[in-house]
């Protein structure tokens, strides 16, 4: 992994609750291992993160997603518990959360996840509002995700990511996806047409000393979607 970095290859990284904690054995590794060969197919270097041993890993070997998927030993992190689990060297799958956090520091552009979090539905009251969010206006890497969580507040969500400065693209479609869904009801402001398109506007950004992350919205497939 270290190579591909150097070497300025494209790389993505993918969170590993899903595998520790969203899916059951052995759906959740044979999940993981497919994920890595579609991101392989298109020419990129899969890093699935997580932390082993207190060691934060950038790209989980086999043996060690095997390890995450059965052992009920590894522990659930967001950004907050990083220093945590680290300090007792404790196994951690990582959320989208400290996933953003921890490509950043890797110096990866592109991380890719299921869904995000966002505005709750009684953030007015609660104050529900997804540390995800904060994470991907504060560090420079391109988040991309199938939308979010289908319980949240999708119109207050893209509030506060336009509050919060985050330039948001929906990937071909005119709706915001809403996670199983692939539409929310809500209009995207801006609906991208390719990758090139994306990473244009990305570099656009560095460019001009605009620190921070961006959001691409990915519908599910028709043939996948719950209506």
């Amino acid at each position: 992994m270290q190579q591909a970095l150097g070497d300025g290859a494209p790389v993505v990284a993918l969170e590993s609750t899903i595998i520790a904690h969203g899916m059951p054995y052995p759906v959740n590794v044979e999940t993981a291992f497919e994920v890595e060969r579609i991101v392989r197919r298109h020419g990129a270097v899969p890093a699935t993160l997580g932390v082993v041993a207190g060691e934060v890993v950038v790209g989980l070997i086999a043996d060690q997603i095997e390890l995450f998927g059965t052992s009920q030993e590894v522990e659930k992190a967001g950004e907050r518990e990083l220093p945590l689990v680290v300090a007792r060297k404790a196994h951690a799958a990582v959320t989208a959360l400290a996933s953003i956090a921890i490509s950043e520091a890797a110096g990866i552009r592109v991380f890719v996840t299921g869904g995000i979090g966002g505005v709750g539905p009684l953030a007015a009251k609660n104050f529900d509002i997804s540390a995800d969010l904060q994470a991907i206006a504060a560090y420079s890497l391109i988040t991309v995700c199938a939308g979010t969580k289908a319980f949240m507040d999708v119109p207050a969500t893209l509030e506060y990511l336009e509050t919060m400065r985050v330039p948001v693209a929906t990937w071909r479609a005119a709706e915001f996806p809403l996670f199983y869904s692939r539409r929310s009801g809500v209009k995207s402001a801006w609906v991208a047409r390719g990758a090139e398109e994306i990473a244009r506007a990305f570099e656009a950004k560095m460019s001009l000393g605009m620190n921070g992350g961006m959001l691409v919205g990915v519908s599910v497939p028709e043939e996948d979607a719950l209506p």
